[in-house]
């Protein structure tokens, strides 16, 4: 039996709000940690790999000069993998290591297997 128990602390994105970073290529990304980490070669494939394959597939697709913003944020990607439900209910290796924890500081992720 496999529980999860989700406690991501993030500061862009809850139920109720979302919110979004642009970078200097006028890219939309779902935090600044995305942005950051999209800078270094493959780490994006490591750590998400769905967005990374979908942007060789479709390179511009999160570019607000090419794509409104309403387009952008709701690509299935960002509206139900990275955005509720997505982080809370499976967060990407990207979201845990920036936003997850452990012990008392108020935010974790961890699964237990039986």
């Amino acid at each position: 039996m496999t529980q999860s128990t989700n406690c991501i602390k993030c500061d862009f994105h809850s139920e109720t709000e979302r919110d979004f970073y642009i970078d200097e290529d006028q890219v939309v990304w779902p935090c600044c940690h995305y942005a950051n980490e999209s800078k270094i070669e493959n780490r994006l494939k490591e750590l998400d790999n769905k967005l990374h394959m979908s942007l060789i597939e479709n390179p511009d697709w999160n570019n607000i000069s090419k794509h409104s913003i309403k387009d952008i944020i709701e690509n299935e990607i960002y509206a139900h993998d990275i955005y509720i439900p997505g982080w809370k209910s499976s967060p990407t290796k990207l979201c845990i290591k920036t936003c997850g924890g452990t012990g008392e500081d108020g935010y974790r992720f961890s699964k237990l297997v039986d």
